[in-house]
């Protein structure tokens, strides 16, 4: 019986080394320090496995490089385009819990399935998608406090994103989320989680300041009405669809994504 124990005991500190040399691996690959052929022969040489589908590679501000299971944050229109350039990308439903290797999910949908533990992993990766160029600040602090609390209570989420955020505090109706997420988890904690589901992430559609200065130049450098540019990015500001101005002012899909690249990005420079 004793020898059986030691026996355990033995794999199981066999198998927490071998699972670090791996994450080590795994952050080497995703961060663009190894290739994917030198992946697979770390693998080999630790005895692993690898399937093709276990890594993918596609352009979004440059090259992404991510370990499945991932669920990819992105506006639904995007979700064609990304099942192009991924080819086992599937849309998620987390009122099933279907959750593919590659999941693509809106934003609010991500919040949600991490506040009620629809997620079926442990471990695996969340990737904010550009698609989002316009997401708050604080909707990302959100993601990120969720992880950490998860992180904290068995799992190993990983968060990135096409670009840096900065740090802000939370809004009360969002503090509702994370606190709903600690209750799922349960933990005792007085925090109020009432109707945490009818958080604003977005913030008033009843002001909105817009650099028409800004606009004026990207309506120039697009070869578009001024007036255009200003309710396509008004639209996008406000989370709004803004197709119905594609038609009025002839303009294309691919030039109404540019210019709201340009405003938020800041390339519009001569």
């Amino acid at each position: 019986m004793y020898s059986e124990v030691m026996a355990m005991i033995e794999i199981d500190e066999f198998s927490e080394e071998f699972e670090a040399e791996k994450k080590k691996f795994q952050f080497l690959y995703t961060n663009g320090y190894i290739s994917q052929d030198q992946l697979k022969l770390a693998y080999n040489i630790l005895g692993i496995t690898v399937e093709d589908a276990e890594v993918i590679e596609f352009t979004d501000n440059g090259e992404v490089r991510l370990i499945t299971p991932v669920i990819i944050i992105a506006k639904p229109s995007v979700y064609p385009t990304l099942k192009q350039s991924i080819s086992n990308a599937e849309v998620a439903d987390p009122y099933i819990q279907k959750f593919p290797a590659v999941s693509l999910l809106s934003l609010e949908k991500t919040i949600n399935s991490l506040a009620t533990l629809k997620i079926p992993w442990k471990t695996f990766t969340i990737y904010l998608h550009s698609s989002y160029w316009n997401t708050p600040s604080n909707a990302v602090e959100l993601i990120q406090l969720l992880i950490g609390l998860l992180n904290q209570n068995g799992y190993n989420i990983v968060f990135k994103s096409f670009k840096e955020f900065s740090q802000v505090i939370i809004t009360t109706d969002l503090m509702k989320v994370l606190c709903h997420l600690k209750k799922k988890l349960g933990k005792t904690d007085n925090c109020d989680d009432t109707e945490w589901w009818k958080y604003n992430l977005w913030g008033s559609d009843n002001f909105i300041e817009i650099d028409m200065g800004k606009v004026q130049k990207i309506a120039l450098k697009t070869n578009v009405p001024p007036s255009a540019a200003k309710y396509i990015i008004l639209a996008a500001l406000r989370n709004k669809p803004y197709t119905q101005y594609l038609g009025a002012f002839n303009i294309t899909q691919e030039t109404a994504m540019e210019i709201m690249k340009m405003y938020f990005n800041g390339n519009n420079e001569n």
